[in-house]
């Protein structure tokens, strides 16, 4: 920054150092004294100087003042003046980069209510796509609460049919038990009673056996067609799974439907294990009847009353035969049941298929 000329206040005091040291102030001399200053400039201020000077003489004059006193008020004003006119020019300075700055400020903080306005906007137009959104999935989950609660009426139904059938199940049970009890009368009776013939016995042990065989082959159907029932299970337990996968938006709609299917399998898992326990006890019962025809291999000196006995157990196996077929008419009549289940469960699928896709 290149440094200011002379003021008119520098070039003052370096003549009144020249009149106090008894010298004539001229232009060579003052720029001397200052050590700066062009000669036009050192020669102007001297100019008017000069003539404050005569104006001095006629203030002093005038008012009766000494011309010193007068110069020294009038240097001081001057002092006063031009650090006056200094600080006006260092304000002046500071308002101009202040107004810079608040010009600078108000622009930013008009592009920050710009983008403000912008935002609000957008988030007005978010606020309106929510609010439609919000229509369309109400609408889309109204038909999906009714079939919601068509599928639980159904459910309901399903169930007391499968109470029905547990009733029916345990009746069987105890008809059971009580063929059990009669065996085991029977084989009280035929230890206390041995007196039959050998060929008699053999006949005997091999038409039981026969029967036997006849039960196993009974059991072995049940099995099969409780493997059956078991594969639908699974192939309805995948089914539904697809379905929550498919409708993973609506899970939390379809969670009670899970609920009330967990339950029908709960229900359905006692079905089995009243089964097992019933193809348990069948076993105990043949390994008992193997047994017991062993007893009757042995017992050949106590063979005179097993015709009346072997009557009784004819009407026994019979009865038990009986029991065996009514079981597997049941167990024939929930497969229907199960596979009608199945297809209205298939048919619900397809139609939760069509409301996702819709």
């Amino acid at each position: 920054m290149s440094r200011p000329g002379v003021s008119y206040f520098e070039v003052a005091k370096a003549v009144e150092q020249l009149i106090a040291s008894g010298q004539e102030p001229t232009i060579e001399r003052i720029r001397v004294v200052l050590k700066t200053g062009s000669n036009s400039t050192i020669a102007n201020h001297l100019r008017e100087w000069r003539d404050k000077q005569d104006i001095t003489k006629q203030i002093a004059s005038k008012e009766h003042l000494p011309e010193e006193l007068v110069g020294l008020l009038k240097g001081l004003w001057e002092r006063v003046m031009s650090q006056a006119e200094s600080q006006i020019a260092t304000i002046q300075g500071t308002a101009v980069q202040t107004n810079a700055e608040l010009n600078q400020m108000i622009e930013q903080q008009q592009k920050e209510n710009n983008r403000l306005l912008q935002n609000e906007a957008e988030l007005k137009q978010s606020v309106y796509a929510l609010t439609q959104e919000k229509v369309v999935l109400e609408q889309m989950l109204s038909p999906t609460k009714t079939t919601i609660a068509t599928l639980e009426s159904q459910i309901v139904g399903l169930e007391q049919k499968l109470n029905e059938k547990e009733i029916r199940i345990d009746e069987l049970h105890k008809q059971n038990q009580q063929i059990q009890a009669n065996l085991e009368h029977y084989r009280t009776a035929m230890v206390e009673q041995r007196q039959t013939d050998n060929l008699r016995n053999e006949e005997e042990r091999r038409r039981l056996e026969k029967d036997s065989a006849d039960l196993k082959l009974a059991n072995k159907t049940l099995e099969q067609e409780k493997n059956d029932l078991d594969k639908k299970l699974i192939k309805l337990q995948h089914e539904y799974d697809s379905l929550l996968l498919q409708n993973d938006s609506n899970r939390q709609d379809y969670e009670n439907i899970g609920l009330q299917l967990n339950q029908t399998k709960l229900l359905l898992a006692q079905k089995n294990e009243n089964y097992q326990n019933w193809a348990a006890q069948y076993e105990a019962l043949s390994l008992e009847s193997k047994a017991q025809i062993e007893k009757i291999m042995v017992l050949q000196t106590e063979i005179a009353v097993l015709n009346k006995q072997l009557s009784m157990v004819e009407s026994q196996l019979d009865e038990t035969i009986g029991q065996n077929k009514l079981l597997a008419n049941e167990k024939w009549i929930l497969g229907q049941e199960k596979a009608q289940l199945a297809g209205e469960l298939k048919q619900l699928h397809q139609t939760f298929l069509k409301k996702a896709a819709i």
